[in-house]
């Protein structure tokens, strides 16, 4: 199964933040991905990024973070079916495009945030997120209304880390677990029996524990006895899944299929992949 992955971070390819996304968001996200792969399938996974994007005042703040280019996504993904692709994974808990890219193209399209909290209501009742910010507590409880969970969620806090800090947690996990664990023990204080972490940057270090191995070889995967839900693996699984059974429009993808990229309509260099 060929993947790929569109993120809203953006930066020039040939830059020290391009290099961050590339050698270290990406390969974060990939190798979390890959640890959730169901059976013997073979997977490839592309990960594409914008090389321009507007300063986001929540990340701002971060070393190589701080440019986000979401209204991209279609533009990124757009070919994704005639590159060959078998899917598309949006790489944010916010869902941009979710619904619109799944009635324009004819393979399918998952993302973090639905996947995990689909995944979340299977593995519990009474759901706690941890979101990367308390200025997305607002956003992120609408979304879960909109996907008709309200009842199940007992509440959403953000982190106290800084968007630079949690940057850093993609190189040394340590800080950022001990943040996650102290909001995830207020969730189950107050009820919660499966947690979600709402970012795709705080992903990955819950579940590779980087620079912190020795503490937590598995990674986190619970807080005192209660699941915590790797958000990027579900997606992939979600997508798994899909595409086995075929449910978007197997023929059409099929035949589109080709062995080399075509022409995109985007401009030349906007967007790369690693």
């Amino acid at each position: 199964m060929r993947v790929l992955v569109a993120n809203i971070a953006a930066a020039r390819r040939d830059t020290p933040s391009g290099e961050f996304l590339s050698s270290v968001l990406a390969e974060s996200t990939r190798r979390s991905m890959l640890l959730a792969v169901d059976g013997p399938e073979q997977i490839e996974i592309v990960f594409r990024f914008a090389s321009e994007g507007t300063p986001d005042a929540a990340w701002g703040a971060s070393e190589h973070l701080g440019l986000i280019g979401g209204d991209q996504i279609p533009t990124l993904v757009q070919d994704a079916e005639a590159e060959g692709f078998d899917g598309v994974v949006i790489g944010c808990f916010g869902d941009p495009f979710l619904a619109s890219l799944r009635a324009t193209l004819n393979i399918p399209v998952v993302s973090f945030g639905e996947s995990s909290l689909l995944l979340a209501r299977r593995l519990g009742t009474r759901i706690g997120i941890v979101s990367s910010s308390a200025d997305l507590i607002g956003p992120i409880t609408e979304q879960v209304a909109a996907l008709g969970m309200r009842e199940a969620i007992v509440g959403v806090v953000g982190s106290d880390e800084t968007a630079a800090e949690q940057e850093r947690g993609l190189v040394d996990a340590s800080a950022s677990i001990a943040e996650f664990q102290r909001r995830a023990d207020e969730l189950i204080a107050a009820g919660a029996d499966v947690i979600v972490p709402a970012c795709g940057v705080m992903s990955p270090p819950l579940r590779l524990a980087t620079g912190c191995e020795d503490r937590f070889p598995s990674g986190v995967r619970e807080v005192q006895g209660v699941p915590v839900v790797d958000i990027v693996g579900a997606s992939l699984r979600h997508l798994q899944e899909l595409v086995r059974n075929a449910t978007l429009h197997p023929a059409a993808a099929a035949s589109a299929r080709i062995t080399q990229p075509v022409p995109t309509s985007a401009t030349p260099g906007s967007f790369w992949d690693c």
